[in-house]
């Protein structure tokens, strides 16, 4: 934005942005259409990639590794035949996005080190191919490349993520420094996806898309991007169910059967009863006491996660305290729960069913990217039913 003429102390001016929050669903049906302002977002040095679904797009882009006019891609290819493994299954620009954002963050053995150990070749090949470890720049610059090579516009986008908030103020230091990638999808413009490990604190739902239960919906995968499915059993007759009590075997004492299931009827009784008192929080329909039923049911999965949390902090603390906890986004919750408490009657009704929505939301992304074992202690961690735990509901 650029002033016509110098502006003086005291001017006053409004400024009106559009920032853009499509569905996963919506992006799933974001066909490969790229205006020409795109395009240069496909070039790679002094080529121009075919766009993502162009026929034989494969064909010629591995000429381009032949071709003596190319020669300084030459070195990239280990990134094109990674880009093209890695994406091999997907259906459209969304599924091929969120494949290589998941593979940086989570399935590829990455690791966030800002001294990473350097090589020969070309920086970024040598830290995808070889040491899988290093900043967030490493991560934008590979991600984007790689998102090029198959026909996506992509490009770094350097900033800040979310400072502290205390007293009317935003305090945002060099500490929240990033880089990230963006992507070009029709109908929408630019998005930002975040492919460092430990690092996606960006406030937009669809950095995290590839953890989301709208984004198995909008792919009709079924799955999550990282689930390896069971393989059937043998002439496709489902397994019998494990029955309540095992019998005992002839001559053993019948209480070795009740020791042996014990441990499974208490862990069932510890879900239960947190289901239970979920669905009580979860079901209030006065807007104040259903933003106290997800504020409490927030501090109760903080707390059987092992995170020290003030059930009484402010609004503000707690939503710090669940992004270093659970490492997702949760301003949208955060922002519900304040106008939910304190806005006008006809906003708060709405505000407390949309936070309630986002504490689902932003509970099911933390499930999905924590492993099986983590996922077991917590659903039988006793610790959200400490007395005190409950917060105040002033």
């Amino acid at each position: 934005m650029r002033a016509g003429r110098p502006l003086r102390r005291g001017t006053e001016y409004t400024v009106w942005s559009y920032s853009p929050s499509p569905t996963p669903r919506a992006l799933a049906a974001s066909p490969a259409r790229y205006p020409d302002a795109a395009q240069r977002f496909l070039e790679l040095g002094r080529a121009r990639m075919p766009g993502y679904g162009v026929q034989g797009r494969e064909r010629a882009v591995d000429r381009l590794f032949t071709d003596d006019r190319y020669q300084p891609l030459f070195a990239y290819r280990p990134l094109w035949e990674e880009a093209r493994r890695r994406t091999a299954r997907a259906r459209s620009p969304y599924e091929a996005t969120l494949l290589l954002e998941r593979w940086f963050r989570r399935e590829g053995n990455f690791r966030y080190e800002e001294l990473p150990p350097q090589g020969a070749g070309p920086p970024l090949v040598d830290f995808v191919e070889r040491t899988r470890a290093g900043y967030c720049q490493h991560y934008a610059g590979a991600m984007t490349l790689m998102l090029r090579f198959i026909g996506i516009p992509a490009r770094v986008a350097v900033g800040f993520t979310a400072g502290t908030w205390k007293s009317g103020v935003w305090t945002v230091t060099d500490h929240q420094a990033h880089a990230w990638v963006e992507v070009w999808f029709a109908a929408h413009g630019w998005l930002a996806f975040d492919p460092t490990p430990g690092r996606g604190l960006l406030s937009a739902v669809y950095t995290l898309a590839s953890d989301s239960a709208d984004a198995v919906a909008a792919l009709g995968t079924g799955r999550f991007l990282d689930f390896t499915p069971q393989p059937p059993t043998q002439g496709g007759a489902a397994a019998p169910e494990t029955p309540a009590v095992a019998p005992a075997e002839d001559g053993a004492p019948w209480w070795l059967g009740v020791l042996a299931v014990a441990p499974l009827i208490l862990g069932a009784a510890i879900v239960g009863a947190k289901r239970a008192r979920r669905s009580r929080r979860l079901r209030r329909t006065e807007p104040h006491a259903l933003a106290h039923g997800v504020r409490a049911e927030l501090v109760s999965a903080l707390a059987d996660r092992g995170a020290a949390v003030d059930p009484n902090a402010t609004l503000s603390e707690l939503g710090h305290a669940t992004q270093r906890a659970l490492a997702i986004p949760v301003a949208a919750l955060i922002d519900a729960l304040g106008v939910a408490r304190y806005g006008p009657p006809d906003r708060a009704r709405r505000a407390a069913v949309e936070a309630r929505s986002e504490l689902g939301r932003a509970l099911a992304a933390a499930r999905s990217r924590e492993r099986p074992a983590v996922r077991v202690r917590t659903a039988l961690s006793l610790r959200s039913f400490r007395p005190g735990l409950t917060p105040s509901a002033r």
